[in-house]
């Protein structure tokens, strides 16, 4: 931590990413973390893929440091267009399951960590920064978030993200309004709903194995309200008493792109890791490009009735 720390004092430009369709963790992360750059007189830059981002010039030399946050698969990394993440120095800040995608770059990987909105409260903290009111509620939100409101017990020590919750809400105590945030506590619009609902009802569930899956293109979860997160339907699925494991492909051109997993019991990091992605326990997800919907649901398939013998 300290000599991270150091390495942060030597530079001055710093470009901040994270992964595809940023959930809460990934965004309050981000903006948490640039604002504490700029406390220590640094140039921090957010890019955040789906949001309005300041201009940034992508030439080669323009950063001297580049974040990557909460993203376990460098082909996940969503990055402004003509940026390459070659010929960066790059740090890596995560809490999903490590992959060999990081192994030759400085990383802070901690998979007993909640979200890294935990991980980069425990270095502000050694770093000793003062925690401004927004830096508490973007820690917050992330952390509320991945724990879908300290309910799910992705942390090995739960009494220790309850600790760091409380010790924020001395400085935001905005905590039922970020609470009322979370995706199942949001009111969403009658056309949202609908939408929801039509999506859903594509789900089919396999009986032996008790997997659900959900098989859903990009431009299937858009209407005139914006877009549905993967994450919130993968959430909706994942309540279906009679599903063990949940698995969600989504799809580009009728193509696989990102398959997303969530499990009541099973460890599910193992199968997700085996094609090159990463995560927890009971919520992991991997890349699908060059891989068949068949192919897919075959191995998934297998794995669940293999861990259940």
């Amino acid at each position: 931590m300290i000599s991270l720390y150091q390495k942060i004092l030597s530079i001055e430009k710093i470009l901040i990413l994270s992964h595809q369709h940023p959930d809460k963790d990934a965004r309050g992360s981000c903006q948490a973390l640039k604002e504490v750059l700029i406390k220590l007189g640094k140039k921090a830059t957010v890019y955040l893929e789906g949001e309005e981002n300041e201009e940034i010039n992508v030439k080669s030399n323009t950063f001297d440091l580049v974040f990557i946050l909460d993203c376990s698969a460098r082909d996940f990394v969503a990055y402004p267009n003509n940026f390459s993440l070659e010929n960066n120095s790059i740090i890596v800040i995560d809490h999903h399951q490590p992959t060999n995608d990081w192994e030759n770059t400085d990383s802070l990987i901690l998979p007993n960590a909640c979200s890294t909105a935990e991980i980069l409260y425990l270095l502000f903290r050694a770093w000793s920064v003062e925690i401004s009111p927004t830096i508490a509620q973007n820690l917050l939100s992330g952390i509320l978030d991945d724990t879908g409101g300290l309910i799910y017990d992705y942390s090995k020590s739960m009494v220790g993200v309850f600790k760091i919750v409380a010790d924020l809400m001395r400085f935001n105590q905005n905590f039922h309004q970020l609470i009322s945030k979370i995706k199942f506590n949001n009111y969403q619009s009658e056309s949202k709903v609908k939408l929801t609902g039509e999506l859903l009802k594509q789900s089919v569930i396999d009986r032996e194995s008790k997997l659900l899956f959900l098989e859903i293109d990009e431009e299937e979860i858009k209407n005139s309200d914006g877009r549905i997160s993967t994450d919130e339907l993968i959430g909706e699925i994942n309540d279906v008493q009679e599903a063990e494991v949940c698995c969600l492909i989504r799809n580009k051109n009728q193509k696989p792109q990102r398959v997303s997993l969530r499990s009541r019991q099973i460890d599910i990091s193992p199968i997700a890791k085996r094609f090159g992605g990463g995560g927890h326990k009971k919520a992991a997800g991997f890349s699908a490009r060059g891989l068949s919907r068949e192919k897919i649901l075959e191995e998934v398939t297998s794995y669940i009735l293999s861990y259940a013998n």
